[in-house]
C-alpha cells in the first residue's frame, strides 16, 4: 500500500480499480508475454535477490534484462516431452464411461 501511496484496503482498491478503467478506456490492453511466462519479473536487485533464495532451485533458470525489467525464465519444455510414455493409461481403451458405472 504505501509503494502506491495508499493508506487503507479501501484506498487501494479505489486506485487499482482506476488504473484497470484506464487502460480498458484506452483500449490498448494486450497480453504482457514477460508477466505470463516468466517465473518472476522486476528490478535487477530483486531478481538478484530472488535468485539468491530460490537457491538450488534456480539452477538452469536463464535471468534476462527486456526493457526496463528483469526476468527469471526457465526453459520451454514440451508437457508431452516430460510425459511421454507415462500417459498410455489415458488412452480411450482405457477409459469408463460415466453412464455405464
Amino acid at each position: 500500500m504505501g509503494l502506491c501511496g495508499a493508506t487503507t484496503i479501501a484506498e487501494l482498491q479505489k486506485q487499482h480499480r482506476e488504473w484497470v478503467e484506464e487502460e480498458l478506456q484506452l483500449g490498448q490492453s494486450k497480453r504482457d508475454k514477460r508477466w505470463s511466462e516468466s517465473i518472476a519479473v522486476g528490478s535487477e536487485p530483486f531478481i538478484d535477490q530472488l535468485n539468491i533464495s530460490l537457491g538450488m532451485k534456480a539452477m538452469h533458470k536463464d535471468i534476462i534484462e527486456q526493457d526496463d525489467s528483469y526476468l527469471i525464465k526457465e526453459e520451454h519444455v514440451s508437457y508431452n516431452t516430460l510425459f511421454n510414455g507415462k500417459m498410455d493409461i489415458l488412452r480411450l481403451e482405457n477409459t469408463i464411461k460415466w453412464d455405464v458405472l
